[in-house]
């Protein structure tokens, strides 16, 4: 996987097997995603929010990372994760389309950027985690290092399926 952004756009350029470029369009309120293939470019929509991208434990909404952008978001309180203090916001899908119904993310308090997420089915049951494992420096920035992300059975809570998602140092131009 490759990932690079520019003029607002992220392309992740998948590689092997055959080629499949992804867009998330930034200049768009809401972000759009979009799935390019030999065929041409089509925007990914309700249906196809839920499906696995090329077999990882991810699926289209964690690409497009759509919930960040819905709408009445609501402070739940403070946490932790790794001992680092948290805010809890939640945002709650405001349609029926995508595998998440509610999702809370923890928001570092020292840098604003998101340390956790849980997404929750219609049953608030716990499908899907993410945690910011490492971060980096790039100029003046903290961005993203590494992410863990684990599918979880809302039947029983064990782990289906868990990806990591490492992010070697950008490149500049």
């Amino acid at each position: 996987l490759t990932l690079t952004m520019e003029n607002q756009v992220m392309r992740f350029l998948f590689t092997n097997p055959p080629k499949e470029i992804v867009h998330l369009d930034l200049n768009t309120s809401p972000a759009t995603l979009y799935q390019v293939r030999a065929g041409g470019s089509a925007q990914v929509e309700g249906d196809q929010f839920a499906a696995s991208v090329r077999g990882m434990a991810f699926n289209y909404e964690d690409l497009s990372l759509r919930f960040l952008y819905w709408p009445r978001p609501q402070l739940m309180g403070e946490g932790r994760v790794s001992a680092q203090k948290c805010w809890i916001v939640r945002v709650t899908n405001p349609g029926k389309d995508g595998p998440y119904y509610v999702v809370d993310i923890y928001v570092h308090q020292g840098s604003g950027g998101a340390a956790k997420m849980e997404a929750y089915d219609r049953n608030s049951k716990v499908v899907k985690r993410y945690q910011v494992n490492k971060v980096q420096k790039v100029d003046n920035a903290t961005v993203l290092k590494e992410l863990k992300i684990e599918t979880v059975n809302p039947f029983n809570g064990e782990i289906k399926g868990r990806t990591y998602m490492t992010l070697d140092n950008p490149e500049k131009k």
